[in-house]
């Protein structure tokens, strides 16, 4: 990805603080460079005054008496995972400027359809994997443990479900773009314009990866596609004609219909009892346990990337799991940013809103819909890590910052 974003930057140099986009790249800018200053060598006073609680977390741990005994130290209280992260997060950052200046020459329907595609090869893919043993899948992304089978390329359920929210979104938009180009307001939809070999490709990538997040029976999934269904249909409703609005709500109806003809409904089923009386139990009590090291790295956190190897300090639940992410997103960002991190990412945030929500008025074209179609997506992968953690998958981000170039670019 790192080499990847070179060869972009080279391709399409990113364009910054253009007019409408200022704030967000000023945002992205600020949360870059204040993980950077968490690598910066300190003094032992100046580090203190900036982290107080640093040394003695560095002294109960078990390489503990070489970091104590340094006179110079960064705030990160695990430099390498911090500087790793800043790698992957500055290349996500130059993708996503560079797909930005690519998408104002065009190209937007192409990566739809590029996303869509791949979305129906990962979706059948790991479904295949997840339930067969497959010699050259098992060599591939090979099987930990036999009751624990991966996804394709992704370790679990949550991860594979999450990335496949991302594609599906831009997926949706796309086909009622094409729809909307296909139609004017008056006509009814016609069948057979609609779903031409592109339209029946589009289609059918969108139903396998709607199965695929059922089939996961994934939670978090699940919670995800309500929130980006939902969100789809209120910023489409008041661009579509009122002739085709309930055609739309009945499409999304049937797209989760199809999704649970493949489920295992009495397992879903299952899963979802258990969700209400064990596993926000479960959540809650990460949360407790992670909260304490918020507020003793308040002001600038233990360095992004740290949490799993300061939380076996936190951790009081038993040992036999260890805790390695807090599964919530924007509290394990304050237990690793703090205030340094977490108000440039906040403003990041806040540009963004703004910048799409003016994109979104401005687009008069059918491309509004590929707009709104990659905001579900986001919207999807956000609800999804208020109780996961998979945009920390390097794949995930990566989809998940083309989708917001899509929502953000300037068309010229």
């Amino acid at each position: 990805m790192l080499g990847g974003a070179v060869v972009m930057a080279l391709l399409s140099p990113p364009a910054l603080l253009r007019r409408g986009a200022r704030l967000l790249d000023i945002g992205i800018v600020l949360t870059l460079a204040a993980i950077a200053v968490q690598l910066v060598p300190l003094a032992p006073d100046l580090r203190q005054a900036a982290s107080p609680f640093a040394a003695f977390i560095e002294r109960q741990s078990v390489m503990g008496a070489a970091a104590a005994a340094a006179q110079v130290r960064p705030i990160s209280i695990v430099p390498d995972a911090t500087a790793i992260a800043l790698a992957i997060d500055a290349a996500l950052a130059a993708i996503f400027w560079s797909t930005q200046r690519a998408l104002r020459r065009g190209g937007v329907r192409w990566l739809a359809r590029t996303v869509a595609t791949i979305g129906l090869v990962t979706a059948a893919v790991g479904i295949v994997h997840h339930l067969n043993l497959v010699p050259g899948l098992d060599g591939l992304w090979p099987v930990m443990r036999r009751e624990l089978r991966p996804w394709g390329p992704f370790v679990n359920r949550n991860d594979f479900a999450g990335w496949l929210l991302l594609a599906s979104g831009l997926t949706l938009g796309y086909i009622v773009a094409r729809l909307e180009a296909h139609h004017h307001d008056d006509e009814a939809l016609d069948v057979d314009r609609a779903f031409d070999a592109t339209g029946t490709r589009l289609a059918l990538a969108l139903c396998v990866m709607s199965a695929a997040v059922m089939v996961s029976l994934s939670r978090s999934g699940l919670l995800g596609a309500a929130v980006g269904l939902a969100m789809f249909f209120a910023m489409g409703r008041g661009r579509l004609a009122p002739v085709r609005r309930k055609p739309l709500a009945v499409a999304l109806v049937a797209i989760v219909a199809i999704g649970v003809v493949f489920a295992n409904v009495g397992a879903l089923s299952m899963r979802l009892q258990i969700a209400m009386s064990e596993g926000m139990v479960g959540r809650l009590s990460e949360w407790r346990q992670t909260w304490p090291m918020v507020v003793d790295f308040w002001r600038a956190g233990v360095g992004v990337g740290a949490y799993a190897r300061v939380m076996t300090l936190y951790q009081t639940s038993t040992r036999l799991i260890t805790i390695a992410h807090a599964d919530n997103e924007p509290l394990q960002l304050a237990a690793e940013g703090g205030v340094l991190v977490g108000v440039p990412a906040l403003l990041m945030l806040v540009g963004f809103v703004a910048t799409a929500a003016r994109r979104m008025r401005a687009d008069r074209s059918r491309l509004f819909w590929i707009r709104a179609g990659a905001l579900s997506g986001l919207a999807a992968i956000a609800a999804q890590n208020f109780v996961e953690m998979t945009l920390r998958v390097p794949a995930t981000g990566l989809l998940a910052v083309v989708l917001a170039a899509v929502a953000v670019h300037d068309r010229g």
